[in-house]
């Protein structure tokens, strides 16, 4: 196993072939997962995560982040900020959180959940399943959602 824990600076960490964990501190930092089931951490900043091959686990935490899974049945979760998630191949779970979040699911079985604020929902191809709460505070809206 892997791990990597950034400081204060604008972080750069590039992934193993083994489990990675990586959390990137309080700077603007670039994580990019490996071949393995990584966990990233973006912590505070505006963070950009990059998933690698296997299923893994991506969390924004503050900051307006960009997140993509790639391949694999990734986890992504902006938390705080207006966050950019993007599943990519696979089966993803994605989570917003506060802030109005853009999710894209692209190819694969997505779910997707805009949770608090204004967000934009695109499952793209595959079966997808939206999230929406009239408890949570926000408008979304889902831009391709087919009733057959």
């Amino acid at each position: 196993m892997s791990v990597f824990k950034g400081g204060s600076a604008d972080d750069v960490f590039r992934g193993t072939s083994e489990i990675d964990v990586a959390s990137g501190g309080s700077g603007d930092d670039l994580l990019i997962g490996g071949a393995a089931n990584d966990r990233l951490y973006g912590g505070l900043g505006n963070d950009r995560l990059r998933g690698g091959l296997d299923d893994d686990l991506l969390r924004g935490g503050s900051g307006n982040d960009d997140i993509v899974g790639d391949r694999g049945d990734d986890s992504l979760l902006g938390e705080n900020g207006d966050d950019a998630l993007r599943g990519g191949l696979g089966n993803d779970s994605l989570r917003g959180g506060l802030g109005n979040d853009v999710l894209k699911g692209d190819a694969g079985d997505d779910r997707l959940d805009g949770e608090k604020g204004d967000d934009i929902l695109t499952g793209g191809s595959g079966a997808d399943e939206f999230v929406v709460s009239r408890r949570l505070s926000g408008f979304d809206t889902v831009t391709d959602f087919h009733l057959s």
